[in-house]
């Protein structure tokens, strides 16, 4: 293979793979305890803990949604209460948006419950496939970067987890501990015909 028919394939298997890894972590969370938050409300919640304040139209125009679905999400948080809106004092007619204490918690266990998942489905693994997959996974922090410059501390991390692997630093899987569930849901191995939302 070129180098061009090697980089078409990777697109092409990108292309395909990224709407079915939404579909996934969808399935795992309603299979989650009761409570646990949608895959929508941990997008809403991941950008208002990143961006403390953050105004419900930036909200918006980061999710790519509008205005009206961003503010019944956010109206459904605050009755929760994991969410509070307060007046901009720059701006009487701008929200602004903060977690809550209770929100965070919500939040974390969302994605600690996801982890947990993810990291079971990789049991039959061997080290070298999970240390390919790392560097796989950095890789694609590389394109994402390249587009999004704005985001890369936030990506950071898996590139230095791949240079740590490289030099031996964290190649024992025996040091990494992760908190499973009691209770893991299994994942059907056969992929749905149904075409992923």
């Amino acid at each position: 293979m070129t180098q061009l028919d090697l980089q078409i394939t990777c697109a092409t298997r990108l292309q395909t793979l990224l709407p079915w890894l939404r579909h996934y972590l969808r399935g795992l969370l309603r299979q989650a305890p009761e409570g646990t938050l949608s895959l929508h409300e941990i997008r809403v919640m991941g950008r208002v803990k990143r961006f403390p304040g953050l105004s419900l139209q930036n909200l918006a125009d980061d999710l790519g949604i509008n205005k009206a679905t961003a503010s019944a999400r956010v109206e459904a948080l605050v009755s929760s209460g994991l969410l509070v809106r307060h007046v901009n004092p720059k701006s009487r007619r701008e929200v602004m948006l903060k977690m809550t204490p209770a929100g965070l918690l919500a939040y974390t266990s969302a994605k600690d419950y996801l982890k947990a998942n993810l990291v079971s489905q990789m049991d039959d693994f061997s080290q070298t496939e999970l240390q390919e997959l790392e560097k796989g996974l950095a890789l694609l922090a590389r394109i994402v970067t390249h587009a999004h410059p704005e985001i890369s501390d936030q990506l950071s991390e898996l590139n230095d987890l791949s240079e740590m692997n490289e030099m031996n630093e964290f190649n024992d899987l025996d040091q990494i501990t992760v908190q499973i569930p009691e209770q893991i849901p299994e994942q059907s191995k056969e992929i749905s015909e149904q075409s992923p939302v």
